[in-house]
């Protein structure tokens, strides 16, 4: 198999995950770019942005709480627990996620976590700074600072920058330092997280696992179409009976 040979021959491995990862069960969370995803709804596209958040906020959590604080129930998959499970195996790990849903932190084992699109575990005061955790959100209407502004998610909105020195950069480093580049979940067309996997791809060994064609595939190594979790399932119980 030749996934387990490409897991087995790398020591230091970056997963670089999209949205595609927790659609699998037991998680269920859909994805935005698919036939049927999100972003069907362009006017959802435009609620969901910084801009509207300013404009309307009391509005934009109506959306924004309906559709993905519910995320925050759902439990990992066999793709979020791969990259533990390898690292028990003696790997150096890092996942890079462009999800919001917390899944892959929740699975970590100690290996860094950069989630480039921020996550759903709290929100931030535009205007003192002040940060809430989302297990204190009130139930009805949207959270509020205590000095009365109502907060922004810690997520990245159309219209906001990526956090450069907190996950860009340091996830930046991490696939430079790759020896495998196991890409999956992801159509690789969203800018900038998609231009980490583009600027290496060609220089280190790359294994795409996604349903759909991606930019990347004639640059991989291996792409494989089925089921990320199964495959993964299956590799590393290769590789742990062969330890």
């Amino acid at each position: 198999m030749e996934l387990v040979r490409r897991l087995d021959a790398a020591g230091r491995v970056v997963f670089f995950i999209g949205a595609g990862a927790s659609t699998e069960p037991p998680s269920c969370i859909p994805d935005f770019r698919s036939a049927q995803g999100l972003w069907r709804d362009r006017e959802l596209m435009a609620a969901l942005s910084r801009d509207y958040f300013s404009r309307d906020p009391v509005h934009f959590w109506e959306l924004f709480g309906r559709i993905f604080l519910p995320w925050a129930h759902a439990q990992p998959n066999a793709v979020h627990r791969a990259p533990g499970r390898l690292a028990a195996l003696g790997k150096q790990l890092t996942v890079v996620t462009q999800n919001i849903d917390g899944l892959d932190r929740l699975c970590s084992t100690g290996y860094p976590v950069f989630e480039l699109h921020g996550n759903l575990r709290g929100a931030t005061c535009p205007r003192c700074g002040k940060t809430s955790a989302a297990e204190s959100y009130p139930a009805d209407g949207p959270p509020r600072c205590a000095c009365r502004r109502v907060l922004k998610p810690d997520v990245v909105l159309f219209g906001d920058p990526l956090d450069y020195e907190g996950t860009l950069r340091p996830a930046r480093e991490a696939i430079d330092a790759a020896e495998l580049l196991l890409v999956v979940g992801t159509s690789l067309t969203v800018a900038p997280a998609n231009l980490l996997v583009a600027e290496r791809a060609g220089t280190c060994p790359m294994v795409i696992l996604n349903r759909d064609p991606t930019p990347c595939d004639r640059l991989a190594c291996l792409v494989l179409r089925e089921s990320a979790g199964a495959l993964l399932s299956t590799a590393l119980d290769l590789l742990e009976a062969g330890r």
